[in-house]
């Protein structure tokens, strides 16, 4: 999955710079996909979500571990 992808670097990233790096990595994204991924992932708790409303920020659940 690209959203994955986009967050492996181990960077909490914002919704608008994972869209960035989806395009990139796939050729075309909307924030609107990336946020009901980011949503379901967080759900399964793969990703964790940092902060709360636009400064909100996501990772990889396995990055905050140290």
């Amino acid at each position: 999955m690209a959203v994955l992808e986009a967050l492996a670097g181990c960077e909490a990233l914002s919704v608008s710079e994972i869209t960035r790096r989806v395009k990139a990595l796939r050729g075309s994204a909307s924030r609107t996909t990336i946020r009901s991924r980011l949503a379901a992932l967080v759900e399964a708790g793969v990703v964790e979500r940092l902060g709360n409303g636009v400064t909100a920020r996501y990772r990889l659940r396995s990055c905050g571990k140290d």
